[in-house]
Order: C-alpha cells, then structure tokens, then sequence
C-alpha cells in the first residue's frame, strides 16, 4: 500500500552562515568596503534526497525495490567562502 505523506524522514538541514564587512574612508566622499562571507562555515555535510539540478524529489529514493532505497546520492554544497571589495564613489 503507498504511504501518506510525511512518513519519510530525513536528516535535518544544518548550516551556519557569516558575513563580516568593514567601510575605509578614501576621501570626503569615496569609500572602499571589503565583505567576507562564509556559507556553511561548520562544513557539515547535509544530505540531498534529489538531485541539486532538479525541482523534483528523485523516485529511486522513495521506490522499494530500487538499489537506491533510503540512500541519500546527493548533497548539498560544502562550506564556500566569498570575498567581495566594492568602491563607492
């Protein structure tokens, strides 16, 4: 018999992310910002049930008789780190 819904249960999505920015005056009216950003800065891996690419839930996943059954084939992104400089004039 098919399952209702919410019956499967996945890991729980955890991610801290951070940003830092600081402003330097270069003149009267000119500034200069540096950002430093850190996504998933505890680079915990966080299991995908579908594919990353697709907007719907992969059927191998939920399909009983798939070798794939309950494995998790996929995650989501590591930890990234982005760096940005922007001048204001």
């Amino acid at each position: 018999s098919p399952l209702g819904a919410n019956n499967v249960l996945a890991p729980g999505l955890v991610q801290i992310d951070m940003g830092l920015s600081r402003n330097f005056q270069v003149r009267e009216r000119q500034t200069v910002q540096f950002r430093a950003e850190a996504f998933n800065i505890s680079n915990h891996v966080n299991p995908a049930v579908s594919d990353p690419n697709s907007a719907t839930v992969s059927t191998a996943f939920f399909a009983r008789n798939s070798p794939t059954f309950g494995r998790f084939l996929a995650a989501y992104d590591p930890r990234i780190l982005q760096f940005a400089l922007k001048y204001v004039f």
